[in-house]
């Protein structure tokens, strides 16, 4: 019997899998839609990459090189199949991959993304469950006047103080670019605070009413210290909501963080597709959508498999 039900189980983890899966393909598949048809309506980019001075044989030539002459339908199903085959096409401003270039700017966005949340998790986490453990003491003010301060700080207004201070007046660390360690210090504060004041109001949050549980005093009942009691009872049952937090926001900052990366001048993903955007540049942006559709469906997809291995009560049906 209990083989039974452990083969029943596994087999509706596999299908809610293959279901979550299928979203993926359709959230992917709308996306790119929606991206094709409002960057098309947005005008020909062949007008912005042509000088103006140009004949009308030579625009028509580049608009029949990246297929911008023929019915939008054949462009719409022709998209599709080169998208279906990870083909989307060239940049109409560096005349290379489109996707190429997405992923040739990811590793600078991922570095970038990862060691600010490790950053945020690394501060946020035990200060949460220190001011959780002690409720209304002067440690829980603190933290929620930090997590007021976080939220009502604007990112671009932090990312310029902090160049201003370290590396204009004070020349610790290299004010822009990536180049070596300390290139890394100032963007990595500035994005944490992004995530740190959420993550810190979470845990805080979490932990509080975790302690409070019956479970908890059963614990403490029965002997466990109360070291035993914290992580592996407290903190691990309060995990799930930081789980699906971290997720969302890790899946955003591989997306590119626009804000801190054109403040910075990093030559990331987020910096990628803002210049992008602002000249059109088709491919580019719905290679980057696609990128970006799929890292939020599969990281959702992460989280909600994850959620079982934290808490053994959670069952797929």
């Amino acid at each position: 019997m209990p083989h039974s039900r452990r083969a029943e189980g596994g087999r509706a983890t596999q299908r809610y899998i293959l279901t979550r899966l299928g979203h993926v393909v359709v959230v992917v598949f709308l996306s790119l839609t929606a991206v094709f048809f409002i960057l098309r309506m947005t005008g020909n980019p062949a007008a912005l990459f042509v000088p103006m001075n140009v004949s009308k044989t030579s625009l028509s030539q580049f608009a029949h090189e990246f297929g911008f002459d023929r019915p939008l339908w054949q462009q719409y199903l022709t998209f599709l199949w080169q998208a279906l085959h990870g083909n989307f096409g060239q940049s109409l401003a560096y005349r290379a991959s489109a996707m190429g270039l997405v992923l040739g700017h990811l590793p600078a966005t991922a570095a970038l993304a990862v060691l600010s949340l490790a950053l945020s998790l690394a501060i946020s986490v035990p200060l949460g469950v220190w001011a959780a453990m002690r409720p209304d003491g002067w440690l829980d003010n603190l933290v929620s006047l930090l997590v007021i301060a976080l939220q009502s700080m604007p990112i671009f207004w932090l990312g310029l103080l902090l160049i201003l201070v370290f590396a204009v007046d004070l020349r610790l660390v290299p004010p822009s670019g990536r180049e070596g360690f300390s290139s890394y210090i100032l963007p990595v504060v500035t994005l944490s605070t992004y995530t740190m004041a959420a993550f810190l109001r979470l845990t805080r949050a979490s932990m509080a009413e975790a302690l409070g549980q019956d479970y908890i005093r059963t614990a403490r009942a029965k002997g466990a210290t109360p070291a035993r009691v914290l992580v592996v009872h407290a903190l691990r049952n309060s995990l799930i909501p930081l789980v699906t937090v971290v997720g969302l926001n890790l899946a955003t900052l591989l997306g590119g963080a626009v804000v801190t990366e054109t403040i910075f001048s990093w030559p990331g993903l987020g910096r990628l597709l803002l210049n992008a955007l602002l000249n059109r540049d088709f491919t580019i942006v719905q290679a980057g959508v696609f990128f970006i559709s799929a890292v939020y469906s599969v990281t959702n997809l992460a989280v909600d498999i994850l959620y079982a291995a934290i808490d053994p009560r959670i069952h797929y049906t």
